[in-house]
């Protein structure tokens, strides 16, 4: 597999274990800089599941459940990144208003863009999407509700 390195907006394909594939989008990926708290994880948001690798007309993202609730926004690991095993499709760009994904809540702590922001109280807590990082198996669950 190729290695590849992917920035904030980029298009990529994940195959999923039904034979589809789920094209996504990349919200956010760290530098990666050993100084960096937050280097092997990314997050990123599907635009569709379908049965090519074709990318969607669309300015939305699929809504995923788990117990708490529904979310776009999924952290993961950036192996399958970095090696290939997710396919880049496509240089894109984020806008403005994506930036509300972009903000996170790790252990009550806001971030954005992995930077520290401030403390949350904890009724903000539901207000921000949580970091909690998926294996690639529960990635393919939550893909697999489409």
């Amino acid at each position: 597999m190729k290695t590849c390195k992917l920035n904030a907006g980029d298009i990529f394909s994940i195959p999923m274990n039904d034979g589809r594939f789920a094209i996504a989008q990349v919200i956010w990926m760290p530098s990666g800089k050993p100084s960096a708290k937050f280097r092997n994880v990314f997050s990123f948001a599907v635009l569709s599941i379908q049965n090519d690798q074709e990318i969607p007309i669309t300015n939305d993202y699929l809504v995923f459940n788990n117990y708490r609730g529904e979310f776009k926004v999924i952290f993961a690991s950036k192996e399958k990144v970095l090696n290939g095993e997710w396919v880049f499709l496509k240089k894109g760009e984020l806008s403005n208003a994506h930036d509300r994904l972009r903000f996170f809540n790790n252990a009550g702590d806001l971030y954005f863009l992995g930077e520290h922001v401030r403390k949350l109280s904890v009724s903000e807590y539901k207000e921000h999407h949580v970091m909690a990082v998926a294996g690639y198996e529960l990635v393919q669950q939550y893909l697999s509700q489409y």
